[in-house]
């Protein structure tokens, strides 16, 4: 019963840390770590998504003209060691979780 709705809630916060730590890769991956290197997000291969606009926010993704971007390599990687934790401990939660549900439905039959 409660079971489902769990499922899904982890299932979404995970769908998010994936993406913006896939988005974290792309950059990397082209090496765009300061201005003079910048691209466009078509040239990175990213849209201009609610979870790219995150990381602009964090400071992560640095907008400069002509709608280039680059990556604040630093703040990145303790971004991604946040993220990774983050991704451990809500794991670790929805598994306490799932089988606390599962042992009290199975004793309530």
């Amino acid at each position: 019963m409660y079971t489902i709705p769990i499922i899904i809630i982890y299932h979404l916060i995970i769908f998010w840390i994936f993406f913006q730590l896939r988005y974290i890769r792309k950059f990397k991956k082209q090496k765009v770590f300061n201005a003079g290197v910048s691209k466009t997000l078509s040239q990175i291969g990213v849209k201009d998504s609610w979870i790219f606009k995150r990381l602009v926010d964090k400071g992560i993704i640095i907008p400069v003209k002509e709608k280039r971007y680059y990556m604040d390599e630093e703040k990145a990687l303790e971004y991604s060691k946040k993220r990774r934790g983050l991704f451990y401990s809500i794991t670790l939660l929805f598994l306490v979780l799932f089988f606390f549900f599962l042992n009290n439905f199975n004793n309530g039959i």
